[in-house]
């Protein structure tokens, strides 16, 4: 499910782990799985898998 980044906000390889990119606001975001506050899916522009808060994304 495709959701839209609202904030600034890190990719991480994992909860609690490396940074691995960014999202900036307005960048979409492929939403696999949402559960305890943290988001795991893809970011559109380059397909970079990882974790954010799930409080960075619209809807």
């Amino acid at each position: 499910m495709a959701r839209t980044c609202a904030a600034e906000a890190q990719l991480l390889a994992s909860i609690g782990g490396e940074v691995v990119g960014a999202l900036l606001p307005g960048e979409r975001f492929q939403l696999l799985e949402c559960a305890g506050g943290w988001a795991w899916g893809w970011r559109e522009r380059d397909h970079r898998v990882g974790y954010l808060s799930a409080d960075a994304l619209d809807g």
